[in-house]
């Protein structure tokens, strides 16, 4: 790259390979083809000692995120570096050629290597001090497409999570559908990225507390993991679909996916009681959930999963609340719901429990909280969530009855639209015994 890709000519390249001029152009069709191919190169050689460095040297979110610049540092100290070759070939390449397309993919790689750094922060409690999501997101807004440069669904997550982070739910979530929208459209098949994609999208689902599109990607999910056998990605799948059952009150099908998930998570020499957790605080089994809460403790501990303690405390919360214990309810609860929480499913919950227990301000805090959800995601499930937990703090009899008519009819319009989505799913896949969207309401 000393001279520059157009100012050397094939003849220089033959002479210095010591090649057939036929061979070269049997082997890589034209010039294009030539410099394509060594971009190429260089690029799967700058990403495999990227993450080679990455996982040897560094520990932390923050380590590995200053540790991007460290690496790359490295090869501007190598004999012969002259430059960025990608922006040196795209600096001569035609638009539209096969070489600007290689620079970037190489530049949305960068993209996508910041988007694992993102993910790595969802262990909430127990992550690593130093780096916060806001830090990341900074690095990925400072880091736009090229002008003209086509957006994967892997683009438009890492856009909406940096504007969640530094600008709030409300600017951030027309970027959150655009992101879901964007991993609904690709067809891109089974592969590993799309695997990415799906669960960012399930996570923006829930952060929307939108449990119909949550449902829908994880139903894709695991039946993309199951097509091709991909471990890994399938208990992320029953994560998440097993989360949408128990937030629809399928208590049995929520129960199969957690049942299945544990023994993939067990195969590899892991515990995994969370789900049983769930379904038993759910269930109203207090002894039972008290030990499971322990277990989960300490399971959470051992694997650095600080997510387990925040949905297991939702899980104490549930049963108190249950049990007509409001106060030990609201108080279970210690992780805030902000505009980043994907625990937003449990603000109805909240509402009741500091209302019953005399916290009247935290509870219309709440409210608050769930109306500005609703403006931004006006489900049917959080349309009547709202209007339930507005009759709750009503000091009106009256209008605290025509709320909870309101909460009935959104409830009734869930159903109806669960039915109609069960019913298409059938026309689409017959083949399927027990799709996960044909729902038994236990609540």
């Amino acid at each position: 790259m000393r001279k520059g890709c157009i100012s050397v000519g094939v003849d220089r390249v033959i002479e210095r390979a010591g090649v057939a001029k036929a061979t070269l152009y049997t082997v890589f069709g034209n010039k294009d083809g030539l410099v394509q191919a060594y971009l190429s190169t260089r690029h799967d050689r700058t990403r495999e000692q990227m993450t080679r460095e990455l996982a040897a040297r560094y520990t932390t979110p923050r380590e590995r995120l200053l540790g991007v610049f460290d690496v790359q540092g490295l090869a501007f100290t190598e004999p012969g570096f002259r430059g960025c070759a990608f922006v040196g070939a795209s600096a001569e390449a035609a638009a539209g050629s096969s070489v600007e397309a290689v620079a970037e993919d190489a530049r949305a790689w960068v993209r996508s290597l910041f988007l694992a750094i993102v993910d790595a922060q969802i262990n909430g409690r127990l992550a690593p001090g130093g780096t916060t999501r806001a830090d990341v997101a900074r690095v990925a807004e400072s880091l736009p497409l090229p002008p003209g440069a086509p957006a994967t669904p892997g683009d438009f997550i890492v856009d909406a999570d940096a504007a969640l982070q530094l600008h709030g739910l409300a600017t951030a979530a027309p970027l959150l559908r655009q992101a879901i929208d964007a991993v609904r459209r690709d067809t891109s098949g089974g592969s590993t990225e799309m695997f990415q994609w799906l669960a960012a999208a399930c996570a923006d689902a829930t952060i929307l507390a939108d449990d119909v599109a949550l449902h829908d990607l994880a139903r894709r999910m695991e039946s993309e993991a199951r097509k091709q056998g991909a471990v890994i990605p399938l208990a992320l799948a029953l994560i998440h679909a097993g989360a949408s059952e128990l937030v629809a009150g399928d208590l049995a099908a929520a129960e199969r996916c957690f049942i299945e998930l544990a023994a993939i998570v067990e195969a590899r020499g892991f515990d995994w009681s969370l789900g049983s957790l769930l379904v038993a605080a759910w269930r109203g089994q207090a002894k039972q959930t008290h030990a499971l809460i322990d277990a989960v403790a300490a399971e959470a501990a051992r694997q650095g999963q600080g997510y387990q303690l925040v949905f297991a405390d939702y899980a104490r919360c549930f049963l108190e609340l249950g049990l007509g214990h409001y106060r030990e309810a609201y108080e279970s609860v210690s992780a805030d719901t902000d505009d980043a929480s994907q625990l937003k499913f449990a603000l109805a919950d909240l509402v009741e429990a500091a209302q019953r227990s005399g916290g009247h301000r935290a509870a219309q805090c709440h409210v608050d909280r769930l109306a500005a959800l609703t403006a931004v995601s006006p489900t049917p499930r959080n349309l009547g969530l709202l209007a339930r937990a507005r009759a709750i703090v009503s000091g009106d009899a009256a209008e605290a009855e025509d709320l909870y008519e309101q909460a009935v009819a959104q409830q009734v319009e869930r159903e109806q639209s669960s039915r109609r989505r069960a019913k298409r799913y059938d026309r689409e896949d017959p083949s399927k015994p027990i799709p996960i969207s044909r729902r038994k309401k236990n609540t």
